[in-house]
């Protein structure tokens, strides 16, 4: 035979004892090792209370519970109030910026980079606004696509869009 040929018979040898052995260990149950914290006078293994009752039927309640509480019933609602887990910091409060009294109902895109917007004040007829003009205290800066971006005289931008259909 040629020399790869038993070298390789050999490891595959080697290999499967090396997996039985390694099988055998996984399998084999046997007493807790010592922690070093029972070793120093700390807590010992015996005094390791189990996370769940024992015995037959133990959690049985729990079950029950949770199987009267079913995720998927039609009768669920949405609690009053979102979950915050314990410990959670509270968001900051929120800076109420004044609502902008238009909708945008158009917007027209000239080849130059100008163009102009078809906007609706409440209660009032809608109104073409060029680029670099005010209304309600708002003047339009750009022009985009169903989008028009106003600037508000104190700074800071307004977006509108377009709403879509059914929306």
């Amino acid at each position: 035979m040629r020399p790869s040929v038993v070298a390789g018979a050999a490891a595959c040898g080697v290999a499967g004892v090396a997996c039985a052995w390694s099988v055998a260990a996984a399998l084999r149950v046997g007493p807790a090792a010592p922690s070093e914290a029972g070793a120093g006078g700390g807590a010992s293994a015996a005094a390791v209370t189990p996370l769940a009752p024992a015995g037959p039927g133990a959690d049985e309640p729990d079950l029950d519970r949770t199987l009267d509480r079913d995720p998927f019933r039609s009768d669920r609602r949405r609690p009053p109030r979102r979950f915050v887990p314990p410990g959670t910091p509270t968001a900051a409060p929120r800076v109420t910026v004044p609502a902008v009294s238009l909708t945008l109902t158009g917007t027209v895109i000239y080849p130059d980079g100008g163009g102009l917007a078809l906007v609706r004040a409440v209660g009032r007829s809608p109104v073409m606004v060029r680029v670099g003009e005010m209304v309600e205290g708002l003047t339009l800066r750009s022009v985009a696509r169903d989008e028009a971006t106003f600037v508000r005289p104190g700074g800071g931008f307004v977006v509108l869009r377009v709403p879509k259909a059914g929306g």
